[in-house]
């Protein structure tokens, strides 16, 4: 992959935001924040939706005093609901839910239906582009965006010449430093095989399961830069891990000798997954959603000895079947 010329990001982990204000409370929410950033992790990446429509705010409160130290993400295109005093009081239900269902694919759903705080998927045009810039800057107590990314749109979308001249208009205007998507990737990989707009930032999910970093790293041609999401897929990527263990015993001898890691232990175990991710996008950032301050410590420290080439990623893959 070739880099791409840019000064937004300086790290390779990102903070992802999803959390913040919603399932997690806002003073949790600030501790990690702050202990991401002494450890090092200047790159936050949020969006109008996340923490039911309070984690920009949030993240405004954390970063108004080292605003010029930090690169902020946000999206727009999934509109969080309405603020009331139903909502605040639903905010603990919902973070009691999250407790008891750490892993559930969907929670945040789940969270929602039983809360009533439904998310909004909305029409991408220039005039919502500007509404939502609005807001976010106003939430954010900031006078311009890092990154401004479409939040789950449709491939059409991305063929919209006014939406993105007007995005162009913004970039131009200081009110966003660059633009891209925040998509599926299989959204992203046909974006970028009739990319009309030339998009270069795209934000989508991959993991040590489903590594879709390796799809675009084999594209020697690429230009692209790219945030990746979900390297842990809630705690699936390690429960898949334990699974071929117990049905293999001779994996942690495997590994040891292979790549000095034991699969035993639950550090490791993390250290192994992240590690894969971070190596597989080098070129780009990988996105965490950590508040815990051991656990943020923990993916910190994992960024520092990266030292996973393609081929021993791959041969992760195959002594884990992973296809």
């Amino acid at each position: 992959m070739k880099p791409i010329n840019t000064n937004l990001i300086t790290s390779s982990l990102s903070f992802g935001c999803a959390k913040v204000g919603g399932s997690v409370s806002e003073k949790k929410s600030l501790i990690g924040l702050e202990t991401a950033f002494e450890e090092g992790v200047v790159q936050y990446d949020v969006a109008r939706s996340y923490g039911f429509g309070d984690a920009e705010r949030v993240l405004g409160k954390f970063i108004h005093d080292k605003r010029q130290d930090v690169c902020v993400t946000t999206k727009f295109g999934i509109e969080p609901p309405p603020k009331s005093t139903f909502i605040n009081l639903a905010k603990p239900l919902a973070r009691y839910i999250i407790k008891q269902l750490p892993f559930a694919k969907k929670t945040m759903q789940q969270v929602a239906s039983v809360t009533g705080a439904t998310m909004m998927q909305s029409k991408f045009n220039a005039a919502y582009a500007m509404s939502c810039i609005e807001k976010s800057l106003r939430e954010l107590k900031t006078d311009y965006i890092d990154m401004y990314l479409l939040h789950s749109c449709s491939y059409e979308d991305t063929l919209q010449d006014e939406l993105f001249n007007t995005l162009r208009k913004l970039e131009k205007e200081g009110k966003i430093r660059a633009f891209g998507v925040s998509v599926s990737y299989e959204i992203a990989n046909q974006v970028m095989k009739n990319n009309v707009q030339k998009i270069k930032y795209f934000q989508f999910e991959s993991s040590l399961l489903h590594n879709n970093l390796l799809k675009i790293e084999n594209n020697k041609d690429s230009d692209y830069f790219i945030f990746a999401n979900a390297p842990f897929e809630q705690g699936n990527v390690e429960k898949y891990i334990l699974g071929k263990i117990q049905q293999n015993p001779k994996l942690i001898t495997a590994f040891l000798n292979n790549f000095g890691v034991d699969l035993s232990d639950e550090k490791q175990r993390n250290s192994l997954i992240l590690q894969s991710a971070l190596s597989s996008n080098s070129q780009g950032v990988v996105i965490c959603t950590m508040l815990n301050p051991i656990h943020i410590k923990e993916n910190v420290k994992n960024t520092k000895s990266v030292n996973f080439t393609l081929n021993q990623i791959r041969k992760i893959n195959e002594l884990l079947g992973i296809l």
